[in-house]
């Protein structure tokens, strides 16, 4: 049995909702007001849509915000799907042309790759690890050596005093 298809014009007239207040819906609630092409430039409303425009007016009269009613409308009709928003069918071909060996082999490289840098990243911690103590452990002589000020008045009675260069005198050489 085919399905009642209606045009805007006969939309409005069975729900007695206004065209214009039928364009809005439509743009706020694309996925719920169902459309069926049937050759000619306007589309044409399934025979739920009058059902749907009735119960998004209603949910208008009583307060009901946007967010609300797209919830409601959630949970009570399904959602159209629009198949200009799925991957052209060259992507999915490029996939269904691997063989499983080579799929293997793909997921075979990305395992030994995780691999290494599991080894990696555990030398890196081990790095890590020695240079810490090795902060600490400098630290802790330091503590034990004389206060700085000290340090600097003997190393300049020992080092002639340099003045330190400045960024232009760096770039000429």
């Amino acid at each position: 049995m085919a399905s009642k298809l209606y045009t805007l014009a006969e939309l409005s007239e069975v729900t007695g909702i206004p065209e214009s207040t039928i364009r809005n819906y439509r743009k706020r609630f694309e996925d719920y007001i169902h459309t069926a092409q049937d050759g000619s430039r306007y589309p044409k409303y399934t025979d739920e849509a009058p059902e749907v425009l009735r119960m998004i007016a209603r949910a208008y009269k009583q307060g009901m915000t946007h967010a609300e009613i797209a919830r409601e409308l959630n949970l009570n009709y399904a959602q159209s799907i629009n198949h200009a928003q799925e991957p052209p069918e060259s992507h999915q071909t490029a996939l269904a042309t691997i063989s499983p060996a080579e799929a293997l082999g793909i997921v075979a490289q990305a395992m030994q790759m995780i691999a290494d840098q599991r080894n990696e990243v555990e030398a890196l911690r081990a790095e890590v690890k020695e240079l810490r103590e090795a902060i600490n452990s400098s630290s802790n002589t330091t503590a034990t050596q004389e206060p700085p000020e000290q340090q600097n008045s003997q190393q300049s009675q020992t080092q002639p005093a340099t003045q330190p260069r400045r960024w232009w005198q760096i770039w000429k050489g």
